[in-house]
């Protein structure tokens, strides 16, 4: 952004354009992406104007496409659907295992760690990388100096700084596996898609000159054109970088200044090239502290023969490469391919020469990335985000919580959060106009869900009472998270509220577990942030437990062993909280995990309540789990080694599609490629059946003989959590 210009200047032909000037509700300042999901995260009736400086959109989501080839040139790895409702395009994955280059030396492996275990011959560096994990991953400097060479490489695979500068929780993410699937059309189409619901409001060429407070609305001065323009507006979500951010806010809280000018960004320069040879070295990354590019990142392209190799520059051999021609930032994009993979001693390198290219791209990134420095992020505060009266920060660099520190991931979420700002700001200057409706004699829009069978315990012992098809409200969550764009159930869900909760059946009374499945599926479906907001704070004032740090299923009532926090409730409403949440609930959400890995079991895995399958709730507290790690890197480890010591020889779980699938989509959280395979064959060949229980649990009415509840399918959830598991993953990187 320009410096501060507040006056048109009549000798450069230049005018002051009165735009219409009634109040808008909101101003989005950036169509990157976290300013794009705030947009779609408003309410539809809203009034609403996005700014953006470039003619382009999409900020560092930048996708060109060549002969049926997807290059991202910025951010490169599919996303996590469960944050963003939009019909994409199928997932390559990249199973391949990951590499270090040293001393000409290419060494692969399934992690960063196998691979400095097999560098480490006499096993000195294993004894200080154990300690330093015990430490907290603190001390960075107390390694001995080839070890900080290794792990500074691995630390480039996301962190564009130097590993030093980082705080110790970022530290570790140099012994991150991450995933780096990516989608066949390219991270490009998340934007063509959140834009063309936005188009009519979407205002390109604005480059924005102040942000001013005024009393119940803040002014906009932006150019465009010749033009200066004024708007107002009763609040603003900016999601530009902190250094373009910083000048436009005068008036900024002392606290949010300190910040943005702490907030440090690396610049970084990548060269695309599309390859055509083989057979080709089964990789998916590649680094090295050995050359001027810092990582080679390898994708697969529709044509078996073709590959795409996407080279990364940072610090100042960026700025070197930057200043080359794009012919010659290219060539030394190609001789590194060739030295990263070995030279001519490895496969589908011999003979590599610029005649096997069939197209490259340069892009140099002012703003690669921000660098999670103590000074900036030591002493985070969720009030940094309201950066003045009316005036909300947004963008991957103000979500350090997610579990990617920043990229897509941490844009959707802080899009959605500062979105969520707005409308509780909104909200309290004015009733709602949309309230959530409830229609509770509204038919269902398909058949039951499940079959109960329902016994009552007698002194002569149990007696079976009949069966009952049920609507299993709550679990429709389920199946609209594996048809996110059915409409009609999305709607249907949303009237059966009852004051902004929800219920298992009607009349039995809302429980934190089922408003938390059902707010699952409507943000999976793209309900606007607004109305979710509502329900996330109905669920924290009803059921969240400040001294446990946990969430209760219900208050009273049901029966005795129903009372008290639960590791069912508080994993799913936990990660419903890093996900549409105001800035507040992030702590609550680190309460929650911290909750649920003290609740792990000594076999590594998790027992519920009332999920029959335990893998249910092994999925959700490792989802919540590895939204926040590396804090919980251990628990983590154990699940997995859980996760795998179950998995019979067929590839499944107990031969059931619910275990199955529970447990398979939380391996795509834990990163094991190999036990995924297996189970996601297994789902293939075995479609879902009715019959697989799906609860079980005991009520204790009054003055009547206990009741005991078994649930089974009638196909359809398992048959939702076989299309999750065998469609896109969950998240972007899997501790280790």
């Amino acid at each position: 952004m320009a410096a501060r210009d507040t006056a048109a200047d009549p000798a450069r032909g230049e005018v002051v354009d009165s735009l219409p000037s009634d109040l808008l509700d909101v101003v989005v300042l950036g169509a990157g992406l976290a300013g794009l999901c705030a947009a779609a995260a408003l309410d539809r009736e809203r009034r609403l104007l996005v700014l953006e400086r470039e003619e382009r959109l999409g900020g560092r989501i930048l996708t060109r496409h060549h002969d049926g080839v997807a290059c991202d040139l910025g951010a490169a790895f599919g996303c996590d659907l469960t944050l963003l409702s939009a019909s994409l395009s199928g997932l390559i994955r990249e199973d391949g295992p990951v590499g270090i280059l040293v001393s000409g030396r290419l060494v692969l492996g399934p992690h960063p760690a196998h691979c400095l275990r097999r560098l480490d011959e006499r096993g000195t560096d294993r004894v200080a990388l154990e300690g330093w994990a015990r430490r907290g991953f603190r001390d960075f400097s107390s390694l001995p100096p080839q070890l900080r060479r290794f792990l500074d490489a691995f630390f480039h695979v996301i962190h564009p700084g130097p590993m030093e500068q980082y705080l110790p929780a970022r530290q570790a993410d140099a012994l991150v596996r991450f995933q780096t699937h990516h989608r066949s059309a390219g991270n490009g189409e998340v934007i063509e898609g959140l834009a063309a619901s936005l188009e009519p409001r979407l205002l390109r060429g604005a480059q924005v000159l102040s942000l001013t407070p005024r009393g119940n609305h803040v002014e906009i001065r932006f150019r465009r054109a010749e033009a200066l323009h004024v708007r107002r507006a009763r609040a603003v979500i900016c999601t530009v970088p902190a250094p373009d951010a910083l000048p436009l806010l005068e008036e900024a809280s002392p606290r949010t200044r300190l910040f943005l000018e702490a907030a440090q960004f690396h610049e970084g320069t990548v060269v695309a090239l599309g390859l055509r040879g083989g057979p080709w070295l089964d990789f998916a990354y590649v680094v090295t502290p050995d050359l001027p590019s810092c990582m080679v990142l390898q994708q697969r392209a529709p044509d078996p023969r073709d590959r795409l190799f996407l080279v990364y520059f940072t610090g100042a051999e960026s700025a070197r490469v930057h200043r080359l021609a794009p012919a010659d930032a290219a060539r030394e994009a190609l001789a590194a391919v060739r030295v990263l993979l070995g030279g001519d001693a490895v496969p589908g390198t011999d003979g590599l020469d610029a005649s096997q290219v069939r197209f490259a791209e340069v892009k140099h990134w002012p703003h690669l990335g921000p660098a999670i420095t103590p000074a900036a992020y030591d002493s985070w505060d969720d009030a940094i985000l309201e950066a003045c009266p009316r005036v909300f920060l947004a963008g991957d660099y103000t979500c350090p919580e997610a579990g990617m520190p920043y990229g897509m991931q941490a844009a959707i979420q802080s899009g959605r959060r500062a979105a969520a700002q707005v409308a509780t700001l909104l909200e309290s200057e004015a009733p709602r106009v949309h309230p959530l409706p409830r229609a509770p004699t509204a038919p269902p829009p398909v058949r039951p869900l499940v079959e109960a069978w329902i016994y009552c315990f007698e002194e002569t012992g149990p007696r079976l009472l009949g069966r009952q098809a049920q609507e299993a409200v709550a679990l429709r969550g389920w199946t609209l998270q594996a048809h996110p764009d059915d409409v009609d159930l999305r709607e249907w869900l949303l009237r059966q509220a009852r004051d902004g909760l929800w219920e298992y059946q009607p009349k039995l009374g809302v429980t934190c577990d089922d408003s938390a499945i059902v707010m699952e599926g409507l943000l999976a479906a793209g309900a606007p942030a607004e109305r979710l907001l509502q329900s996330v704070q109905r669920l924290v004032e009803r059921f969240w437990d400040e001294e446990a740090g946990a969430f209760h299923t219900v208050r009273r009532g049901r029966a005795r062993y129903w009372h008290g926090p639960t590791v069912d409730a508080t994993a799913l409403a936990g990660w419903l909280l890093l996900q549409c949440g105001c800035p507040r609930d992030v702590s609550r959400a680190r309460a929650c995990a911290a909750f649920v890995d003290a609740a792990q079991g000594g076999d590594g895995g998790w027992r519920g309540r009332w999920f029959a399958s335990r893998l249910v709730t092994c999925f959700h507290a490792v989802r919540l789990l590895a939204a926040l790690s590396p804090e919980h890197h251990d628990a983590l480890a154990r699940a997995r080694i859980f996760l795998r010591d179950n998995q019979e020889a067929d590839g499944s779980w107990k031969g059931l599609v619910l275990d199955t699938a529970a447990a398979v989509r939380a391996l795509v959280l834990l990163g094991d490629a190999e036990a995924v395979r297996r189970g996601r064959d297994w789902l293939t060949a075995h479609p879902a059946s009715p019959g697989e229980p799906v609860l079980c649990y005991w009520m204790d009415p009054p003055a009547a003989p206990r009741l005991f509840v078994h649930a089974v399918d009638g196909g359809e959830i398992a048959g939702a959590w076989a299309r999750l598991a065998l469609g896109d993953q969950e998240g972007d990187r899997s501790p280790q």
